[in-house]
């Protein structure tokens, strides 16, 4: 064993010595490669739309970057709401409303859902609809458990005869008997002997209302000249002579030439039928399951605006 001093060099030393004679010992082609420097982040471009062309004159509209498309914010869509409606009532608050209303409120489209009295009642009071139409008042009981109902306007059923006829009244017999086919002359309302031409509504529902309010149900005469529509009532009832028409008040009062017949003395006014005093008729209430609020309270303000009253009131006494 040699007896020479034993020098020690720091260990880093001997590393850069031995990697030294590591790389002088290989080629130059075996020599490691350097370390991949990291590449610079490159930001693509934005993916474009496909262009779109018109037919027109094949001119390109430039496409729009798909950021842009995404960022800007789609319309909002319109809230649905629905009203239950009477099937009963469907020719009086029908599509030409419901148009007017939808124009009217563009941020809010409104359907109306036919069903009868009853249901359209339950449907607004359980909240499955956001209010109903209805004809029938509610009972206090349900008034008392949070119900409101608002009058939309009254469909008063008139007797009409020309105005140079002298006859003023009719006792309820006299309409009834009238109605039914059982007075059919005029010597038996006090006037020269000749018989009455009777004009009555062609609508099915506008024939039962009358029916109901006048005959409690019972059917009317099928001796009766059927018209559809008041004015065409109106017309006929002025081109006929001994005639007695049958219609809706709210078109009536627009004419000068006819007299609307008092029955028992009580004149056909909305007064008198929110009194009770003058029964042929019905009303129109829009219900709520509270007070009103949404889209009940802007049907309520539509009913009550010009477009509403000039649409409702074709066939409606309005309060």
């Amino acid at each position: 064993m040699s007896n020479l001093p034993t020098v020690r060099r720091p260990a880093s030393r001997c590393f850069a010595v031995l990697l030294g004679c590591l790389l002088g010992s290989c080629s130059q082609d075996e020599r490691p490669l350097p370390l991949p420097q990291p590449r610079e982040q490159v930001t693509p471009p934005p993916r474009l739309l496909p262009i779109r062309v018109r037919v027109a004159d094949g001119a390109l509209t430039p496409a729009v970057p798909a950021t842009e498309v995404q960022q800007q914010r789609p319309e909002a869509a319109p809230q649905s709401m629905a009203l239950a409606l009477a099937r009963d009532l469907t020719d009086l608050v029908g599509d030409d409303c419901l148009r007017a209303f939808n124009a009217a409120n563009p941020g809010t489209e409104l359907r109306f859902l036919p069903a009868g009295e009853h249901d359209a009642v339950e449907l607004a009071r359980t909240g499955k609809v956001d209010g109903a139409i209805v004809a029938m008042p509610l009972d206090p009981r349900t008034l008392h458990a949070g119900m409101r109902q608002h009058l939309l306007g009254c469909e008063l059923i008139a007797v009409v005869v020309p105005a140079q006829v002298p006859l003023q009244s009719l006792a309820r017999w006299q309409a009834h008997a009238l109605l039914i086919g059982e007075l059919a002359d005029w010597s038996q309302l006090g006037c020269a002997a000749r018989p009455i031409v009777l004009l009555l509504p062609a609508e099915a529902r506008g024939a039962e209302r009358t029916a109901r309010a006048f005959l409690a149900g019972a059917p009317l005469t099928t001796q009766a000249t059927r018209l559809v529509g008041d004015q065409l009532v109106l017309d006929q009832l002025l081109r006929t002579e001994a005639t007695i028409g049958v219609l809706r008040l709210a078109a009536a009062a627009k004419s000068a030439d006819v007299r609307v017949l008092a029955i028992d003395g009580v004149a056909a006014t909305a007064d008198n039928f929110r009194a009770g005093s003058y029964p042929f008729g019905t009303a129109v209430w829009l219900i709520t399951p509270g007070e009103p609020e949404g889209v009940t309270a802007r049907f309520l303000a539509f009913a009550a605006s010009d477009a509403g009253r000039a649409i409702l009131g074709a066939a409606l006494c309005l309060p």
